[in-house]
């Protein structure tokens, strides 16, 4: 039996055993000058949506700065021509923020990540912006059909209250 034991600015998780959902639920960690870097991963089939009542889900805190947002493929992705995913942000009660708003679906094609490693730069409306007035939960939403594929997504942001809870 394996433990873990991970801190989550100011709350706690302890886990038991083996937790097969680990990489899907986002973490953060500070970085320099103030810049929070959240990394998750997901697969084609099982991808991130809102949860408001899911302590898991780490939401970017509202009128935080969007610095950059990468998607690199783990495993290739694959599906139907032109097919992909865009990653946006959205409330925890499912309300819209922006969902193409970190990457675009032209910016995540299967074409762009058919092979492992390969990486691509977010261009949606919310890069070099504020979120706004509300928490932002990670959201993507296909286009197409996929029928393959695994990628880490990692957001570097600005929060603009010092002491954000998230």
């Amino acid at each position: 039996m394996s433990n873990t034991f991970e801190t989550r600015y100011g709350g706690a998780v302890q886990q038991y055993g083996p937790v097969d959902t680990a990489k899907k639920f986002p973490s953060v960690e500070g970085a320099e000058n103030e810049v929070r870097v959240m990394t998750f991963q997901f697969t084609y089939d099982d991808l991130p949506g809102t949860d408001a009542d899911n302590n898991l889900v780490i939401a970017i805190p509202a009128y935080s700065k969007i610095h950059s947002v990468s998607v690199g493929a783990v495993v290739p992705f694959a599906g139907s021509s032109g097919a992909g995913f865009s990653v946006g942000l959205s409330t925890s009660a499912g309300v819209e923020i922006d969902n193409d708003g970190l990457v675009t679906a032209s910016d995540a094609t299967v074409v762009k990540l058919d092979t492992k490693g390969k990486w691509v730069e977010g261009t949606g409306a919310l890069v070099g912006q504020g979120i706004g007035p509300d928490d932002g939960q990670v959201v993507v939403v296909p286009s197409g059909t996929l029928s393959a594929g695994e990628a880490k997504v990692v957001i570097e942001y600005v929060p603009l209250d010092d002491h954000a809870s998230s």
